[in-house]
């Protein structure tokens, strides 16, 4: 049996504008599989533009065969959501109901604040966890109206983390599937 956590696990309520940014991201989970356990990484970029759409791109290890990439583009002002196989250089697209609700801003008062990545934190308070399946550290930024860092210690260890954020507008085309890639239909 495998675990994966895929973060990050709070999502700021609503579509965040105006709030753009690119960032990379490292992800660390543990896998087991009968007596042995083996660590596996995902890395990528994360970007936002001012009108909310999200770009993520994964590379991932595996337990057998090559690395798996892959990517998805959520546009939440169509309700269009665009995952790509960057190995076999195919896309599919599927349609979601998107939010209407503007995220939160601010800092919980009381909150317990750190300072990552150079932008003010604070932990996003737990309750009612079960230890393996949720994260029992979670920091959230409200400047990005994004979760920085997440990480289990109880059951497999997990940790999510950006790092080198840069503020400001991606490019335009990060927001489109590579011309190159093929549609087709979601299995």
């Amino acid at each position: 049996m495998s675990t994966m956590m895929r973060g990050p696990h709070v999502i700021a309520r609503g579509i965040t504008l105006n709030r753009p940014f690119s960032a990379k991201f490292e992800e660390r989970t543990e896998s087991r599989w009968l007596d042995w356990i083996r660590p596996q990484t995902a890395k990528g970029e994360y970007l936002r533009d001012r009108n909310g759409r999200i770009r993520q791109d994964y590379a991932m290890s595996v337990l057998l065969g090559r690395p798996a990439r892959f990517g998805y583009l959520v546009d939440p002002t169509r309700g269009v959501c665009t995952v790509m196989d960057h190995g076999r250089r195919t896309y599919f697209q599927v349609s979601f109901r998107a939010p209407t609700v503007e995220g939160v801003e601010g800092t919980p008062s009381g909150a317990e604040l750190r300072e990552i990545e150079g932008m003010e934190c604070y932990r996003v308070p737990l309750s009612g966890t079960y230890p393996g399946q949720w994260p029992e550290e979670i920091w959230f930024c409200p400047e990005l109206n994004h979760v920085v860092f997440e990480r289990s210690v109880a059951g497999p260890q997990y940790l999510w983390r950006l790092f080198d954020v840069r503020h400001g507008d991606p490019d335009e085309e990060m927001f489109q599937p590579p011309r190159t890639y093929l549609l087709r239909s979601p299995r």
